[in-house]
């Protein structure tokens, strides 16, 4: 490889007609690579281009070639490890929320409404004693609560699954780092 010297502190200008050692050094890529990036299009076929064509046209081969790739399993692993840490993020929200009494577990729920339930339950059992023939009607209420509770229990436990799959199947935002490296470089106003 093409090595910069380091003591050397000129400037160079992009607009110049570019030397293929000193391009090799900007790059960090050997002077060979240089001439083949011309015949492979990575670079300008022309030797009188500039730094400056040069440089763009060299990001601009890679930004296509990362583009026009597929998603391949390593990618789609990665998007998967994001997915999973938004959704143990909510997760660290809601037990925020929890902590500060603005949820309820479920577990929590049910030893709070437990002691309720069963004072209604005694209740109605011993009004079952004390008048026979309401047996049949509290058994048909005492039925309705039990599935009541059924029923909300199921529907936390639902949305709790429903939350956590929505998390995952969020879709990514990530950022745009070619825009960043076209204004790095200011190469955005060069496009033709």
């Amino acid at each position: 490889m093409t090595v910069l010297d380091p003591t050397n502190k000129a400037i160079i200008d992009l607009d110049t007609t570019a030397s293929p050692a000193v391009l090799a050094g900007i790059l960090d890529i050997p002077v060979s690579m240089i001439h083949q990036g011309r015949q492979d299009g990575k670079l300008p076929a022309k030797t009188t281009a500039t730094y400056r064509e040069s440089i763009h046209q060299y990001i601009h081969y890679y930004k296509k070639k990362i583009n026009s790739k597929s998603t391949s399993m390593g990618e789609a692993k990665l998007a998967q490890d994001i997915r999973n840490g938004i959704a143990k993020e909510e997760l660290q929200w809601l037990e925020i929320k929890r902590e500060k009494e603005q949820l309820i577990d479920v577990a929590e729920m049910k030893e709070l409404f437990e002691p309720i339930f069963q004072i209604i339950r005694s209740s109605l059992v011993n009004l079952t004693r004390q008048y026979p023939e309401t047996e049949t009607t509290v058994d048909n209420m005492l039925n309705g609560l039990y599935v009541l509770g059924g029923k909300i229990a199921a529907k936390a436990g639902q949305e709790a699954d429903d939350f956590v799959q929505s998390m995952l199947e969020k879709e990514l935002e990530m950022p745009q780092a070619e825009e960043d490296v076209e204004e790095a470089f200011n190469l955005g106003e060069q496009d033709a």
